[in-house]
């Protein structure tokens, strides 16, 4: 689970990370990238994060909400439905820390801006 997020920090199962975060299906906590851009999620990128059992993926957007998701990235999840759900960090680590599932669950959390 999350444990707290501040702007740059991310605490995610009493370790500290100063990155952006991908947590996958098995609660694997690791960082984002490789990517082109920071602040937006294209489908080249999100592909490294689906799993065959990925069913939901919640996205933090920051701080500020400048993570933005690509149209193709939007076109990947609807051909696979896989539901996404797109809101500032601190609501996205909550939203996925109430997930009764995680297990086909993967969480995107952008950890500054």
């Amino acid at each position: 689970m999350f444990d707290s997020f501040s702007f740059g920090h991310i605490s995610y199962n009493g370790k500290d990370y100063n990155y952006d975060l991908i947590v996958d299906s098995n609660s694997v906590a690791r960082e984002r990238g490789p990517r082109e851009t920071n602040h937006l999620l294209e489908a080249k990128e999100l592909i490294n994060y689906l799993e065959p059992v990925t069913k939901k993926i919640i996205i933090g957007t920051g701080d500020l909400g400048v993570l933005k998701l690509s149209d193709d990235a939007r076109q990947l999840l609807e051909s696979r439905r896989i539901e996404w759900v797109t809101l500032l960090s601190q609501k996205a680590i909550q939203l996925y820390n109430n997930e009764p599932d995680k297990t086909k669950v993967v969480a995107i959390i952008h950890s500054t801006c």
